[in-house]
């Protein structure tokens, strides 16, 4: 009895630990402020802000409520700021929190996790702390937008959990709660398919026969879930050839996943959407890689399970967001690695807890696994910096990736949106002279030529005034504002004929034009 409740003060010990690093390594994050997608999901998205909207937000596209295609069915996630909504509006700091707090439950699930499969508490603390300390999990932390990886990361860790308890000892109770967990990750993420690959992952490693009748639950919620998107979402199709053309990218990007899970300095956002080719030193590294893991993990797979397990959890985890088919905006992102990544501190854990195991060597275990801790948790600290403050988050993204149009017209909507038309202007132009064909950048140039002409306009300076329109009509055709300004300035200056073009453009465009205008043009249409 004594040894029994020893180990359960342990276990609650262990756990406080994981939670209290967890809190301090991420307190820094609470005060950031909205950026890159909280707009379009969150910021700006009408349905989060209204309960009346429920129905939407679980039948419509994520962006749906902000007028935005994202092409993402995450209602879990939209769910989850509803009720922070009603909570503390925007205060930011509410939502900064509730990521923290997720990231802590995942912690401990991924302990719960592996105690159930390898029976071994030092292995499971040291993999879940390591985990909850990691820098390079800070962009699903303090991103208030990386909340669906978290939410996923969550209930697949449930759904595998209480599968497992019902494989040994069935009961109602685990069986409902698996059932909810699953249902509730492919809720939360797309990537919840990956599910019934690692449950047949843990019977092919550890040995175990397959209950069919217990597999089959969350096989047929994974099938109903795929003909669901299909059905209702946009459809990913394109040739075999493109497919052949993106596989160097998913070895170039093994490449980088194992620098940043190993050296997580200089971590960003924008990784790029570019084509490698198969010579290039990178992919030729990642490719190696890639078949010494494998081949290490078939070969240790009756040795060492734990090292089999781990290499094909990695990359059964990875294999949504390989950007080989569907594609992605990158080749690759830090976000994609949270639950992979689940897979490598299950193997620096081992190490770490073998040592811990040998008698002689309990404090070299102790010791190095402070050091990784200490340098974690002062790189995380670090990182958070990156995701507080929007104009600092764009320009140093930037820094990395100079060629990112998307950024640049960001970075340029930030600048309107600070009264700084000169900078949009600067970024705008940047963003279209890397994508010619970049639609919105096109439009928020026009928009801002427009801002900035009126704003000369009253200030008397017209030639400047109407050089921008000018450059704003040559920007969008289609563009009946800055046409109408210009009918109207022609006209205040006797160029008639000018005056009569734009305003025709801008009945052909559709809109209306004040008829006592139309009257006063009507005289100079001989």
């Amino acid at each position: 009895m004594k040894k029994f409740n020893h180990e359960i003060y342990k276990q609650v010990i262990l756990v406080l630990l994981i939670i209290l690093l967890g809190s301090a390594v991420y307190a820094n994050s609470l005060h950031g402020q909205f950026i890159w997608d909280d707009a379009a999901l969150l910021k700006d998205n009408a349905y989060v802000k209204d309960w009346s909207k429920l129905i939407p937000v679980f039948t419509r596209d994520s962006g749906a409520g902000s007028s935005n295609t994202m092409n993402f069915y995450r209602p879990l996630q939209l769910f989850t700021y509803m009720i922070s909504y009603s909570l503390w509006g925007l205060n930011v700091a509410g939502y900064h929190l509730t990521n923290v707090l997720l990231h802590i439950l995942v912690a401990l699930a991924v302990y719960r996790l592996s105690l159930l499969i390898f029976a071994s508490i030092p292995l499971s603390f040291f993999t879940a702390i390591l985990f909850v300390a990691h820098p390079v999990h800070t962009e699903v932390v303090s991103c208030i937008s990386g909340r669906a990886d978290s939410l996923s990361a969550l209930f697949i860790l449930m759904c595998l959990i209480f599968y497992i308890k019902s494989t040994r000892e069935f009961s109602l109770s685990s069986y409902i709660l698996m059932v909810s967990s699953c249902i509730l990750a492919f809720l939360s993420k797309e990537n919840a398919i990956v599910i019934t690959p690692l449950l047949l992952l843990y019977h092919y490693i550890f040995r175990q026969k397959l209950n069919w009748r217990l597999f089959l639950t969350p096989l047929t919620i994974s099938l109903i879930y795929l003909f669901a998107r299909a059905a209702t979402l946009q459809s990913f199709f394109f040739g075999p050839d493109m497919v052949i053309k993106r596989i160097p990218g998913f070895f170039a990007a093994l490449a980088g996943y194992l620098k940043i899970l190993l050296l997580p300095v200089d971590l960003h956002l924008e990784y790029s959407n570019k084509l490698f080719a198969i010579t290039e030193p990178r992919v030729l590294f990642g490719l190696g890689v890639f078949f010494l893991l494998l081949f290490l993990a078939f070969k240790k797979r009756k040795s060492s399970p734990l090292t089999a397990f781990a290499v094909f959890w990695f990359f059964i985890a990875l294999l949504p967001t390989t950007s080989i088919y569907p594609i992605h905006f990158f080749y690759m992102s830090e976000h994609w690695l949270y639950l992979p990544s689940i897979g490598f501190f299950l193997l620096l854990g081992w190490a770490l807890a073998s040592l811990y195991e040998k008698k002689n060597y309990r404090f070299a275990g102790l010791g190095l696994l402070l050091c990784f801790l200490s340098t974690y948790s002062y790189l995380t600290v670090k990182q958070n910096n990156y995701w507080r403050n929007e104009l600092e988050f764009y320009k140093r993204t930037l820094q990395y990736a100079p060629d990112s149009y998307i950024m640049h017209n960001n970075l340029g909507s930030l600048y309107a949106s600070m009264g700084n038309k000169t900078e949009a202007i600067k970024e705008y132009l940047e963003a279209i002279n890397l994508n010619p064909r970049y639609a919105a950048a096109c439009s928020n140039l026009g928009n801002t030529y427009n801002d900035l002409a009126a704003d000369y306009a009253d200030m008397g300076k017209i030639d400047e005034a109407i050089r921008l329109w000018n450059e704003a009509v040559r920007i969008d055709p289609g563009f009946a504002v800055a046409h109408f300004n210009l009918s109207v300035y022609y006209f205040k200056r006797k160029q008639y004929a000018l005056a009569l073009r734009h305003c025709d453009k801008v009945l052909e465009l559709g809109y209306q034009v004040d008829p006592r205008f139309l009257k006063e043009l009507e005289p100079f249409r001989k």
